[in-house]
């Protein structure tokens, strides 16, 4: 499987830069089943994944990706220089890219019902307010309450098919209040009391709604996260507290590793993190009048 996978990088790289044919590779790994003694790029492409693959959604019926983390077209990347990924000892791939931020918290369950259900956010958060929130309760750069950044998490910030994405309504907000509404009825109310059954009801009817359908395709297989840097997200369910957020040149999304110390680390997944899907993140590290990489940028080996 490890030299089929390296086969991918080249062939790949026949209609595309052979970069984006390894940011592929990261991405197909990322919400694959994890293949014993196999490294950790290394995607089992023998199964369809049960998650949502972040990286290769697309814009609609647009050929560009949905989200952007690293704020770089695909024209940069065509040209990486010394940067230009490899396999090295057989088995591990050298790549540069960014260590951004870094788990502080994670949520104990991850299911979307329960995330609004117990107000995971304010929770992670314990309770206080991040560096991101105002006094009055919005998001000092974005301008989003607590409620705007759950449910814009929980969904990915998008409204679309499983390969697409466009920009979720504003109407999203008041479906959350709703739903919000209804899963604490049900949970402070006596089974088979009146208000149980209303609420029972109520719920059965609002999980065919677009808002849960979009919420249960990103969630599955995450779970909710906030990073050092007070940013709410969704990572892999096999993300731990200490691991890293690393930008990748060209990704469209952060990718969620493991320091196994120096220069290693372990691919655990790819991650939704609320408002630097856009580059946001970091100032940009690349100078556009020459090309060239600050010294920001560090090797990353994955095993």
């Amino acid at each position: 499987m490890a030299n089929y996978a390296k086969k991918f990088l080249l062939q790949d790289g026949c209609e595309e830069p052979i970069h984006q044919g390894t940011l592929n590779l990261l991405y197909d790994a990322s919400v694959a089943m994890k293949i014993p003694d196999q490294p950790s790029w290394v995607p089992d492409w023998s199964r369809v994944p049960s998650q949502l693959c972040l990286g290769r959604m697309k814009q609609g019926s647009k050929n560009l990706p949905y989200y952007n983390t690293s704020r770089m077209s695909k024209k940069k990347t065509h040209d990486l220089g010394p940067f230009s990924p490899k396999v090295i000892g057989g088995n591990m791939l050298s790549l540069r890219g960014w260590v951004r931020d870094s788990i502080s918290n994670l949520a104990s369950g991850n299911d979307w019902e329960y995330i609004i259900r117990t107000d995971q956010v304010r929770t992670l958060c314990g309770g206080a307010s991040p560096t991101w929130y105002t006094p009055r309760g919005s998001v000092r750069s974005r301008g989003e309450t607590w409620d705007e950044v759950t449910w814009k998490t929980i969904v990915g910030n998008r409204k679309g098919a499983l390969s697409s994405g466009s920009a979720p309504p504003s109407q999203w907000g008041q479906a959350y209040s709703k739903i919000a509404d209804i899963l604490k009825r049900l949970h402070n109310s006596l089974p088979d009391s009146p208000e149980w059954n209303e609420a029972k009801r109520e719920r059965e009817e609002f999980i065919t709604s677009e808002f849960a359908i979009a919420a249960e395709q990103m969630v599955t297989g995450r779970k909710l996260c906030v990073t050092h840097k007070d940013h709410v997200g969704l990572v892999p369910n096999d993300a731990q507290v200490g691991d890293e957020v690393c930008i990748i040149p060209g990704g469209a999304v952060p990718f969620i590793m493991r320091s196994l110390g120096g220069d290693e680390k372990v691919l655990i997944g790819e991650g939704y993190i609320h408002g630097v899907m856009n580059g946001e993140y970091w100032t940009m590290t690349i100078d556009d009048r020459n090309g060239r990489f600050n010294t920001e940028i560090r090797r990353i080996v994955l095993k």
